[in-house]
């Protein structure tokens, strides 16, 4: 490679490096503006009317920036709730303000509190948590498992079935129906029980039925008499068939439709409907009177719960936060849904966020930062996401710029392509003077076959991947990063664009001739 071909390769890796320095450093300088804000100058929490103002003035700011219609904000401090507000629409068509007495939708917080429940039938004598669940459920694929290891998500069973949902007034079948119709992979343990960590909505439905034959209730009334009503949660229940018509709000998905409210076919992992005051009453129990046993670590987390979490206690995410304390929490999302609490035990700290839509994360990630910022504890692991979306700007803005320059690349070589419009005469009269002509290196300048059917395969893939990705009716990428989603589809479109014309023209281009003088050239 020549030497001013490789200062133009170091010139642009030097730019490309500083302007990612840059972003980021901008970028972390500019976030910590309004959290910085919430705390004194000991780091200290700040006072409530300041955590106050500023969610009243922020929330507005991020629904609008997300594209989300409602969004439900409560904070527990000292142990009592002190403020909660609902900002934006239950239904954006009807233009219906979201309120207070709506019920929402509260997906996987539901597992938590299942949790509650269950362990309490536990300290009633009526199971024990270290049993198989054979003994309660008989001969069953999965009757090896443990009460506690299908609490801690340690169970081995997988996820389950997603999106599977039912309007009001269908037929919603019973959870045993629904396990006894899933495949054999689908309710048997995937590797052994209580060895690692897998998140699975099937192992709570499982959970649902060890409740029925343990309580000799039904789920949502062993839940209503154990754990809600003591609570006084009297506006919230695990139901089949709840009276929907005007108190739910509308979901909407990561396109913006809307979607009616719906229920699943069980109720333990996702299917708990509350008030926004009912929810702020569970956290208030939760750091008045903790069960202990919840909170304990049970399993350390992988995958890509990582990120945000370090182990699972008993129905709870668990972390360490910077400075030694630990945090608990839970977060939920289905279709046009997402919510998340988040707790700190030692201090008497909570808050909840409920958003009807799936475009929230971001959204909740910076309510959390600013939240727990406040209260002096650093910020917590959800915050995360707000670094992985700068990182993913700086990532598409690199892929653009190659995209970009193979493009130019390509275009450049039209020019040497026989039959193509060719400089002016005058520009080839002083090409001509300043470099005369040499003779042709074969292979001196031009690409090898493979690097052009690496850059056709790899355009392939691109294409495929997208064409994929545009049919999905959900992608993890676009409910984390809702904002980049697009930008990030355009930024390939383009680096497989410029792929495909660079290999191309360099495939019928004729090897350049060389612009250094024949005397400067040796003979082996």
């Amino acid at each position: 490679m020549k030497a001013d071909t490789l200062a133009h390769v170091a010139a642009l890796f030097s730019a490309v490096s500083g302007a990612m320095v840059a972003i980021l450093a901008a970028s972390l300088l500019l976030s910590g503006v309004s959290s910085s804000t919430l705390r004194n100058r000991t780091g200290a929490p700040g006072g409530v009317p300041d955590l106050i103002r500023h969610l009243e003035d922020t929330v507005p700011t991020l629904k609008q920036r997300y594209d989300v219609p409602g969004v439900a904000v409560l904070l527990v401090r000292s142990g009592e709730v002190v403020w909660r507000k609902s900002f934006g629409h239950a239904c954006r068509e009807s233009g219906e303000a979201l309120a207070g007495n709506h019920l929402l939708m509260t997906h996987s917080i539901s597992k938590s509190v299942t949790a509650r429940g269950i362990v309490q039938l536990a300290r009633e004598g009526a199971i024990d948590l270290d049993t198989p669940v054979r003994e309660y459920l008989g001969p069953v694929p999965y009757g090896e498992v443990t009460v506690r290891q299908l609490l801690s998500n340690s169970s081995g069973l997988p996820l389950g079935p997603i999106g599977l949902h039912y309007p009001p007034g269908s037929a919603v079948p019973e959870t045993a129906a629904y396990l006894a119709d899933l495949s054999g992979s689908a309710v048997s343990p995937r590797h052994t029980p209580g060895e690692q960590f897998e998140y699975s909505n099937t192992g709570f439905a499982v959970l649902e039925l060890v409740v029925q034959e343990a309580a000799g209730l039904s789920f949502a009334d062993y839940m209503r008499d154990t754990v809600l009503r003591p609570l006084g949660m009297k506006d919230s229940a695990f139901v089949r068939e709840p009276d929907l018509a005007g108190r739910v709000p509308f979901g909407y998905d990561l396109r913006g439709a809307p979607v009616a409210p719906y229920l699943y076919p069980s109720q333990a992992p996702g299917g708990l409907f509350a008030t926004l005051e009912d929810l702020g009453r569970f956290l208030a129990e939760s750091v008045i009177d903790p069960i202990e046993e919840l909170y304990e670590p049970n399993v350390a987390i992988s995958g890509i719960f990582r990120a945000v979490a370090d182990s699972y206690g008993l129905g709870h995410f668990l972390e360490t936060l910077p400075g030694g304390e630990r945090a608990v929490f839970h977060g939920g999302q289905g279709l046009g849904w997402m919510t998340h609490f988040h707790i700190l035990p030692d201090r008497g700290e909570g808050i909840v966020i409920i958003t009807n839509s799936q475009r929230s994360w971001p959204l909740i990630a910076i309510l959390l930062r600013d939240w727990s910022v406040w209260t002096g504890a650093g910020p917590v692991g959800m915050s995360r996401i707000l670094l992985a979306t700068r990182i993913l700007g700086v990532v598409i803005v690199l892929l653009a710029l190659a995209g970009v320059a193979l493009g130019v690349r390509g275009l450049r070589g039209l020019r040497r392509i026989p039959g193509m419009p060719r400089l002016p005469a005058a520009r080839r009269s002083l090409d001509t003077r300043t470099s005369p002509a040499a003779p042709e290196q074969p292979g001196l300048h031009s690409r090898s076959g493979v690097t052009s059917a690496a850059e056709l395969l790899g355009a392939g893939a691109i294409a495929l991947l997208l064409l994929w990705a545009l049919r999905q009716d959900y992608l993890f990428v676009s409910s984390v990063f809702p904002t980049l989603a697009r930008p990030l589809g355009m930024a390939l479109t383009g680096l497989a664009a410029g792929l495909t014309l660079d290999a191309v023209v360099s495939a019928v281009t004729p090897p350049r001739k060389s612009t250094r003088h024949p005397e400067n050239y040796t003979t082996p």
